[in-house]
């Protein structure tokens, strides 16, 4: 199974075999040399990163994508949707609504969009963002002034953050 999904080189399709001999190495690689880049490639999709975002601040408003992007989105799927939940707080929702957290890759096939952890920072502001998956399919933000206080700020407008989840 293609992104968002976990692959390995059984999911893959296994390994492949050799029809015959390989006569000009020039021209032709063994199935030995292809099996490990297909290992290879199959095992990274367990830490790449799946979403990512930059996000800019309204203040007390609704915060705005500045771009977005995820494994899944070859355009015939929902885009993230991104609300203020309460002071200090945001919630980013991947394909939500009527596709309950669920998207078609490329080849057709549905995923489970499943979010297992994040990473925000900030642009050159005196933030502690803390993020984490509220659900498989929600990020939930929340917002510290620099000093370390534990009282929940909203970012100042135009205050701009980076986001990743795999």
């Amino acid at each position: 199974m293609p992104l968002p999904d976990r692959d390995s080189l059984a999911t893959a399709g296994g390994a492949v075999l050799d029809y015959s001999s390989t006569i000009d190495p020039t021209r032709e690689r063994p199935a030995a040399a292809a099996n490990a880049g297909f290992a290879d490639a199959t095992s990274a999709t367990a830490t790449v990163a799946r979403v990512s975002a930059r996000i800019k601040s309204a203040g007390t408003g609704t915060p705005v994508f500045l771009f977005h992007d995820e494994v899944w989105n070859n355009g015939a799927n929902v885009a993230p949707t991104i609300q203020r939940v309460a002071v200090g707080q945001w919630s980013i929702i991947y394909a939500a609504g009527a596709s309950g957290g669920v998207v078609v890759d490329e080849l057709g096939n549905n995923h489970t969009v499943n979010l297992q952890s994040a990473i925000a920072t900030p642009e050159n502001i005196p933030y502690l963002t803390c993020i984490g998956c509220s659900m498989p399919n929600v990020l939930g933000m929340s917002f510290f002034n620099a000093v370390g206080s534990s009282t929940m700020v909203d970012p100042s407008p135009g205050a701009i953050f980076n986001v990743m989840a795999r």
